[in-house]
């Protein structure tokens, strides 16, 4: 087996690309398997502000496996793997996921003190090498990186990207908070929508009144649709005419319910400043591949409706 340094330059190159998680997980198993022959695999991730662990990303793991099996903190497995140290497990041993085994490796997911998950390998007949073992343990560390990273990214994208003193995000910190609640949504079959409220004469607006005036207008209605929202939910603003709504765990039924709501603690600002404006509403299904979809869909039903007001 010849690992050389212009292999792992190469494999570093590949997982520093602007990559969902998973595509970067999948990036790191596709290099492992060219290495390492195995009967089934898995990563094993805590779920966001849970105790909870999910499998990931697997290989020759059955889809029932997948969605069922759930580990908790307070599980043995996990307390083991809160020593982070690998550990190897004989066909008698006490730990087994999907398949029955002649030999099982699990390795830790962790950065210092936090364990974000495990990662397991197991052969159906003889052993891992000592040398496949810390093969093992070398793409464990690399998969620790990776979502080390892709955690941290997620911290900036909730802590950064806001303007004044309100949680209204900006577009960038929107659509990655956004994205993050769709995948989740969508993990566990539960409903999110996204509303976007387009003002139409924007231009007009600022043209008569001026820019400063018209500012300060857009980012009071932004503070009404903050205050009117859900801790769940998220805000953002596209361009200076475009607010962004995401709801998640809310259908298109209940999603206009609440525009309609939340409409009604500005409707005095849209009639004095005779603001033409338009709603859209989206629904996230089986095809929407991320949250721009539903962006593009639900701006073009506000556009359509500022042209019947």
């Amino acid at each position: 087996m010849d690992f050389s340094i212009k292999h792992f330059v190469e494999l570093q190159k590949d997982i520093q690309a602007d990559l969902p998680l998973e595509k970067s997980l999948s990036r790191i198993l596709r290099d492992l398997e060219k290495e390492i022959k195995y009967q089934s695999l898995g990563i094993f991730l805590k779920v966001p502000h849970t105790e909870l662990y999910r499998l990931k990303i697997s290989r020759h793991i059955s889809h029932h496996f997948a969605k069922d099996t759930i580990f908790t903190a307070g599980d043995p497995l996990v307390q083991e793997m809160m020593k982070f140290e690998q550990i190897e497990i004989d066909e008698y041993g006490f730990y087994k996921f999907e398949h029955d085994f002649s030999h099982l490796i699990i390795t830790p997911i962790f950065y210092k003190s936090e364990l974000f998950g495990f990662m397991f390998l197991d052969k159906k007949e003889g052993f891992f090498s000592e040398e496949h073992q810390e093969l093992i343990k070398f793409y464990g560390s690399i998969g620790s990186i990776t979502v080390r990273i892709h955690n941290l990214e997620d911290d900036i994208a909730q802590h950064e990207g806001f303007y004044q003193i309100n949680h209204v995000h900006k577009f960038q910190p929107f659509t990655h908070k956004a994205n993050t609640s769709l995948r989740l949504m969508k993990r566990y079959n539960r409903d999110i929508s996204l509303c976007v409220l387009y003002i139409d004469n924007y231009k007009s607006l600022v043209n008569k009144r001026g820019v400063n005036k018209v500012s300060k207008i857009i980012e009071s209605i932004g503070d009404y649709i903050k205050d009117n929202l859900r801790t769940t939910d998220i805000i953002g603003r596209y361009q200076n005419n475009i607010f962004l709504i995401a709801l998640p765990e809310t259908d298109k039924k209940n999603a206009l319910l609440t525009i309609k709501r939340i409409e009604g603690s500005f409707i005095d600002i849209i009639q004095k400043n005779n603001i033409i404006r338009g709603w859209g509403v989206s629904q996230a299904n089986d095809e929407t591949n991320n949250v721009m979809d539903l962006i593009k869909e639900a701006k073009m039903i506000a556009k359509d409706a500022c042209r019947l007001i």
